[in-house]
């Protein structure tokens, strides 16, 4: 009976010590849990803030590119306008070019008809005058 009381005794003394190494281990796990909790809340805050700025850059990029587009849409409309001023301007000056032209043209026909005109007022003075002497002559 002594026998059993010690095997009861030192199994007991094992339980016991099995008992506390179980307790720190439960305490180990505790403490293992609150830090991977912890870690996780960390994790999801980075994370919902990582998230969140993305969301910011995705609008920015989004809005950016509707800029874009609009100023690619602007700057094709005030090309195509340009080009047809520039068609209007090409056209104007043809016109002036041609206008010019004529009005040097229309210089010359008209040194022309001065100096004819001057070449009839002489004729006209010399025949007036030729006239004068005729009749003079035939007053004789």
């Amino acid at each position: 009976m002594i026998r059993q009381k010690t095997e009861i005794d030192q199994l007991k003394s094992k339980l016991d010590m099995s008992n506390s190494k179980l307790a720190g281990t439960e305490k180990a796990l505790s403490e293992a849990l609150r830090d991977v909790k912890s870690e996780k809340d960390k994790f999801l805050k980075v994370s919902t803030e990582y998230n969140k700025k993305v969301r910011n850059l995705e609008n920015q990029l989004r809005e950016t590119t509707q800029k874009m587009e609009k100023y690619h849409e602007n700057s094709l409309i005030k090309d195509k306008e340009n080009r047809k001023l520039d068609l209007d301007l090409k056209t104007t000056q043809q016109r002036n070019r041609d206008h010019e032209r004529e009005i040097l043209k229309l210089k010359a026909i008209e040194h022309e008809y001065r100096q004819t005109k001057e070449k009839l007022d002489e004729s006209e003075k010399i025949g007036i005058r030729l006239h004068t002497e005729l009749k003079g002559l035939s007053m004789c």
